[in-house]
């Protein structure tokens, strides 16, 4: 058994102890508290970092769905200009066939027939409706010319020689000039000739 004087001397040691030991435990514990906030803070960054990224990464696919769209569109659009094109191009060579078969048959025809008056009656409607849509300057130069001449044609008279010669080189120049525009319009020639 201890006596008092050892207890007592054991109750000074253990004070003692405490009294060092107490700064130790305010150490660690503001090194633990400190690490702690440290962890917790990096943990913070790299999840803020990953939620940057992933929104990143969200705008990049959404704008490559964006561009993706965008290409189809002018696709669909550029399918559509061109299928609108080759039917006004069809259309054209339509509208310059029926013009330059009625000039050719209005040079070529006794202006009493009924092959005259129909051309005359067929260049008119197509001077005055359709070929307007679709004639190129250079054509609608010599159509005007070719009118001038066949208008002053009354229907059932006299064709002279020199209308007829006139509408005859009208035919010509016609024929040229629908061929140029065609050309143009085709980007090159449509026969494939040259």
């Amino acid at each position: 058994m201890r006596t008092q004087s050892g207890h007592l001397r054991h109750l000074l040691r253990r004070a003692r102890r405490r009294r060092i030991s107490e700064p130790n435990y305010r150490f660690w514990d503001l090194v633990i508290k400190a690490v702690t906030a440290t962890v917790g803070l990096i943990v913070g960054v790299i999840g803020i970092n990953q939620y940057i990224h992933t929104l990143e990464a969200d705008q990049a696919a959404r704008a490559q769905v964006h561009v993706q769209e965008v290409k189809q569109k002018r696709e669909e659009n550029r399918q559509r200009h061109l299928q609108l094109t080759a039917k006004l191009s069809e259309l054209r060579l339509q509208i310059y066939d029926a013009t330059s078969k009625a000039v050719t048959t209005l040079a070529n025809s006794d202006g009493h027939s009924d092959e005259w008056v129909a051309a005359k009656k067929e260049f008119l409607g197509l001077y005055y409706g359709e070929l307007p849509m679709v004639e190129s300057a250079s054509v609608r130069l010599v159509v005007k010319q070719a009118w001038l001449e066949i208008i002053n044609i009354p229907v059932g008279g006299y064709i002279s020689i020199a209308s007829s010669e006139k509408l005859n080189g009208f035919a010509t120049d016609l024929a040229k000039a629908e061929r140029q525009d065609l050309e143009e319009s085709f980007g090159g020639d449509p026969t494939g000739s040259k």
